[in-house]
């Protein structure tokens, strides 16, 4: 069943793993030699993703292509 939710509803998809890899990358920085971890990269990230959000949703749907 999630599965096909996460199907039909690809733009959550996508939103989705680009928010885990972008948060994921920041975290790592904080191990890393020359990484600059940075909070506002955190949040900026995570604004990012709800703006594409509210905007896909409010979009009409003759613009979306399924």
């Amino acid at each position: 069943m999630p599965t096909l939710y996460l199907n039909e509803n690809r733009y959550l998809t996508a939103n989705l793993i680009s928010q885990t890899g972008l948060l994921s990358w920041e975290a790592l920085q904080i191990w890393t030699k020359n990484g600059r971890f940075d909070w506002n990269n955190m949040a900026w990230t995570i604004l990012g993703g709800l703006v594409f959000y509210f905007i896909w949703k409010v979009s009409p749907n003759n613009l979306k292509n399924y």
